[in-house]
């Protein structure tokens, strides 16, 4: 049972927010959670089985079972977002304002007209919708292009009320243009490109502090293993080994990232304390120790050919289920058009898998993310193989490891197909009531050796500049979020 009461606070026009705009926000998600993209079948809001609100400001809520309150307020909780009912339950820009979130067809036309408006970028900062908020800013412009102006919510009944005047987000065309402007001091806060990262003496004469900005998640490459060529050779656990054998993590971060990064061996990196500790680093780099796999399992291992599978077959001493006669381990790797420290650390790790007869190819794409989506094999989409796209971070509503979806079968956030049944029952204790902080442990060992995704180092978000008389920035919220409300001049 959870019980939720909330704090009284107001919208930005006066009126209260209430119990009933948070379940104006469940009606809609339940009506269309196929959309939604945090959505994973089991959790939330299907593991609710009951609501009662018992006040404005209180609701109950009944659960399938006893759920650990870390994971639950994490990763469910935490999606939670009140709305306003009183301006947005409309189903046209001039139809009136109702109760059509209560049906079910309701509630589908309630989203689609939002989501009809939401399309129009044009219009975010005029929109009468858009003018009903809660936080601590409004928004008052934005243009195509990308800039973005707030200025305080005068009616705001938060904690942590505006200091300045207003926030801008400035928008740049390319890394080298917005370095011109932190040099020249037309930036309260920037940051210093990874090409420039020998300059940071300079920007600090300039009237700024430095910073890194350390990122609370992991990084990797994720594997298709549902791609029709080269899935049946993913799902083995020894190749995905030999794989993780030959990235060479201290010499990227010594020569690709400047020493801005962080060794990584699995689901957490730069998280809690208590969430740290037991990943074990069960790949350090060693192309010896690859190329004996592979020739242990039947390969033909060829250094600066391609290795192919000689032994064909499931025994213990042949390549896998799946894997037929000549086999050639050459694998498709994406990675974002113009991102030079991704090229270098990849095109370094193409030349490392060269020496164990694996070709890497490496292919651009401007948006590798969305070039590699969860898929069936049979399906257009699943010709990918691995993909750079950055790892995970985990920001609300994914605030927790554990069921954050990465992992998980049929997880929301499961692009590389993976599923293994053993997880799902680690992840299920680890997020249970009464779960213990060996549960946590358990499963996070077993990620970090079975390998859903190849780990690589978890690079700083950037490398952040900011004016010295402004104080808040610093240090950096380890989720990438930002909090200029908390923000002041000495001055």
């Amino acid at each position: 049972v959870v019980t939720l009461t909330l704090k009284h606070w107001k919208w930005s026009d006066g009126k209260p927010i209430t119990t009933r705009d948070i379940m104006f926000w469940l009606n809609l998600l339940k009506a269309n959670k196929s959309q939604w993209a945090d959505y994973t079948p089991g959790q939330f809001p299907d593991n609710v089985t009951s609501i009662k609100v018992v006040s404005p400001y209180e609701m109950v809520m009944h659960l399938d079972k006893s759920y650990g309150p870390a994971f639950f307020t994490g990763n469910e909780l935490s999606q939670i977002t009140p709305i306003p009912q009183h301006v947005w339950d409309k189903t046209s820009a001039s139809g009136a304002v109702g109760n059509y979130d209560e049906t079910a067809a309701g509630a589908r036309a309630v989203m689609s007209f939002l989501q009809s408006q939401a399309k129009n970028l044009k219009t975010y900062a005029t929109n009468p919708l858009w003018q009903t908020v809660y936080g601590p800013w409004k928004l008052t412009g934005y243009t195509l292009t990308g800039k973005v102006t707030f200025v305080p919510n005068k009616n705001y009944s938060g904690p942590a009320k505006p200091k300045i005047s207003q926030f801008v987000e400035v928008p740049f065309t390319s890394f080298d243009a917005e370095y011109d402007a932190l040099r020249a001091g037309d930036l309260t806060v920037g940051d210093i490109p990874a090409n420039d990262i020998d300059t940071i003496s300079e920007i600090q004469s300039l009237g700024y502090n430095v910073a890194p900005w350390k990122v609370y998640g992991f990084n990797s490459l994720f594997i298709n293993f549902n791609n029709p060529t080269l899935g049946p050779a993913f799902r083995q656990l020894y190749i995905r080994q030999a794989l993780q054998d030959l990235i060479n993590q201290q010499l990227q971060i010594s020569k690709v990232f400047s020493g801005y990064a962080q060794p990584d061996y699995g689901m957490v990196v730069n998280g809690p304390a208590s969430l740290e500790g037991a990943e074990p680093n069960a790949y350090p780099y060693s192309p010896a120790k690859a190329k004996a796999l592979l020739a242990a399992h039947g390969w033909a291992v060829h250094p600066g050919g391609v290795t192919t599978c000689a032994h064909p077959g499931t025994g213990a001493t042949e390549c896998g289920a799946g894997i037929k006669a000549g086999f050639p381990l050459t694998i498709n790797l994406l990675i974002y058009s113009g991102a030079v420290q991704q090229q270098v650390a990849m095109t370094s790790y193409k030349t490392v898998a060269a020496t164990a007869g694996i070709t890497i190819k490496l292919v651009n794409n401007v948006n590798v993310f969305a070039a590699s989506p969860a898929c069936k094999a049979s399906q257009a989409d699943c010709s990918w193989q691995l993909a750079d796209w950055g790892g995970g971070v985990y920001t609300p509503p994914n605030g927790y490891p554990v069921e954050a979806g990465y992992t998980d079968c049929n997880g929301n956030n499961n692009h590389e197909n993976y599923c293994d049944p053993a997880q799902d029952k680690l992840d299920a204790t680890a997020a249970a009531g009464g779960a213990t902080t060996a549960d946590y442990n358990n499963w996070e060992k077993f990620i970090s050796l079975q390998l859903p995704m190849l780990w690589q180092p978890n690079s700083d978000f950037e490398v952040l500049a900011v004016k010295k008389n402004l104080v808040g920035p610093i240090p950096a919220n380890t989720t990438l979020s930002v909090f200029p409300e908390s923000w002041y001049f000495t001055k």
